[in-house]
């Protein structure tokens, strides 16, 4: 997001009742005052015009932006319009974080065979870089201090999945990062209660979506987190494994994405407390049969190597990612075709491109 400019009134009192939100996105930036005069003009016209749902600003036959009507409940809910270049993009995300899978153009709609929750419905949520440790040289806190761990060096002791790693870390299946050590100053400072919540799963916390390959990380044996991985805590290992497909998927990165910041073009930083109310499909909710599947599609893919994640649209094993989850959700054959398109559209949002030079370049080989 380059700028944004929001216009406000004072409500006459205060309350939880919905407020309607219009949300005007450019497609380009603004070049000089004369072109800015009449885009405002369009748009303009265009909020006048509007009701519900979306609708194109137009100078003369060119389409320069568009505008998005949505209600805002009390808690400031859902906002997602807010920096999407695509009015489709936002509209499918919501419904899907109710479980309701559309065709993009309104026709149809299908619910997923399990109900959406929130990431703290799902899993015991990690504690805080803070709690578990520090990197050697840094400021004391936590229970722990790390050192970078050397490729292939033993995994047995306290090991942490602390930082990313784009050029490693292209596979659902990654290695710890950093060995822990307890100095002197540091004995009994909550080793053991760290150890206690050491997992085989991670989300990505602090993202880059023009060079990271995943959201979600799974390890071999368990090991704590870290400044830019967050433990997910959950006792059924094929609930682990099916969520690591699911949040590596399109769609499960768009949920992200639609709830997460998008104040960097290319970034996403999540704190613990948004990560919490993250949407996700509850999987604990599926049945051992569909579990025991997905277990397998991710033993299947866990090891083959994936593009960043703003290549999405052009990446074969992040298809088969996807694939794979449409039949984890029970969904109908004709999703396949509309995963296709949400990959391609939200490859194009320039929050999720953030301009990079190879992510552009793929896009423009699309388009021919």
């Amino acid at each position: 997001m380059d700028e944004m400019m929001l216009v406000a009134a004072k409500r006459a009192s205060a309350g939880p009742s919905a407020v309607v939100v219009r949300c005007v996105t450019l497609y380009e930036p603004l070049r000089d005052a004369g072109q800015a005069h009449e885009i405002a003009r369009a748009v303009g016209r265009a909020v006048g015009e509007i009701g519900a749902g979306h609708i194109p600003v137009r100078v003369g036959d060119q389409e320069v932006g568009r505008v998005v009507a949505f209600e805002a409940d009390g808690s400031g809910k859902p906002w997602t319009p807010v920096a999407a270049m695509s009015a489709l993009l936002p509209e499918f995300s919501n419904a899907l974080s109710q479980g309701r899978f559309g065709d993009l153009a309104g026709l149809r709609t299908v619910a997923a065979n399990v109900p959406f929750g929130c990431m703290e419905d799902l899993f015991e949520i990690g504690p805080t870089h803070d709690l578990i440790g520090y990197p050697v040289g840094g400021d004391g806190r936590g229970a722990f201090e790390f050192h970078p761990l050397p490729p292939g060096a033993s995994l047995v002791g306290d090991r942490a999945l602390w930082v990313a790693d784009s050029k490693r870390q292209k596979r659902m299946e990654v290695r710890p990062t950093h060995k822990g050590i307890v100095p002197k100053a540091l004995t009994g400072r909550d080793q053991d209660r760290m150890r206690a919540r050491a997992a085989t799963l991670f989300y990505a916390r602090n993202l880059r979506w023009t060079s990271q390959s995943l959201l979600a990380a799974a390890t071999e044996a368990p090991v704590m987190g870290g400044r830019s991985w967050t433990a997910l805590g959950h006792a059924d290992e094929h609930v682990l494994k099916a969520f690591a497909l699911w949040a590596n998927s399109t769609l499960g990165s768009l949920l992200h994405w639609s709830v997460g910041q998008r104040t960097q073009a290319g970034r996403s930083t999540t704190q613990i407390g948004a990560l919490r109310r993250i949407p996700v499909p509850l999987l604990d909710r599926l049945d051992a049969p569909a579990l025991d599947v997905a277990a397998r599609e991710f033993d299947k893919i866990k090891t083959k190597l994936l593009r960043p994640l703003c290549q999405a649209h052009a990446d074969p094993v992040r298809k088969e990612i996807d694939q794979a989850v449409v039949r984890m959700l029970a969904l109908p054959p004709w999703a396949d075709e509309v995963v296709a398109k949400v990959r391609d559209l939200w490859c194009r949002e320039p929050s999720v491109h953030g301009n990079n030079r190879a992510a552009l370049a793929l896009l423009e080989s699309f388009d021919r």
